[in-house]
């Protein structure tokens, strides 16, 4: 008797774990929709690289990062205000259109920077690591603050800079969560 024939017990249907899994130790960015945002909103992203590129603000790589960010920071509606490049991420104050535009502009960016990096380290495959993480930065504090940030972090403090961009996150993670049970009615 075949699997088919015994009633399929066991196999197919939704279960707990199913699916596939990510291919290194931690995932990254969550795959759910990504929140709703106004039209020309100010957005908090946040690009991260995977371990085996080199020191983004290392001079070996800061020409090439800044010419990435020149090239791709101003299409499809989608624009760079204010970037911040650490060591093995990016900080990008954006303005986009819509979804779409964020989305096409951020794939823009990833694909140009992939590309570049990959030229400058002699090699091939993926540089960025999982999904951008972006994070509505509808108040003015938060976006007085971030440029506040990059002026910090061009004077080279980078404790405070951290800590402060840490601080930020948090305050937009908890405005957004705040929203979500504001709409929901909890």
């Amino acid at each position: 008797m075949t699997k088919s024939q015994e009633g399929r017990d066991g196999w197919g249907g939704a279960r707990k774990r199913a699916g596939r899994k990510p291919n290194y130790a931690t995932a990254g960015a969550s795959h759910l929709p990504r929140p709703v945002f106004a039209r020309r909103a100010s957005l908090h992203v946040r690009i991260k690289v995977r371990k085996h590129v080199w020191n983004l603000q290392a001079a070996r790589c800061a020409g090439t990062v800044e010419r990435v960010l020149e090239a791709g920071g101003d299409r499809f509606g989608f624009k760079i205000v204010q970037p911040l490049v650490r060591e093995d991420h990016i900080h990008l104050l954006v303005e986009a259109d819509d979804e779409v535009a964020l989305g096409r502009g951020m794939k823009g960016l990833g694909v140009r920077m992939a590309r570049m990096l990959n030229r400058l380290m002699e090699r091939h495959g993926m540089v960025l690591d999982d999904r951008y993480r972006a994070l509505d930065a509808k108040l003015r504090m938060f976006q007085d603050n971030l440029v506040l940030l990059v002026d910090l972090a061009r004077q080279r403090q980078t404790f405070v800079l951290e800590f402060a961009v840490a601080v930020l996150i948090a305050m937009e993670m908890a405005v957004m969560v705040w929203q979500i049970l504001a709409t929901t009615g909890h």
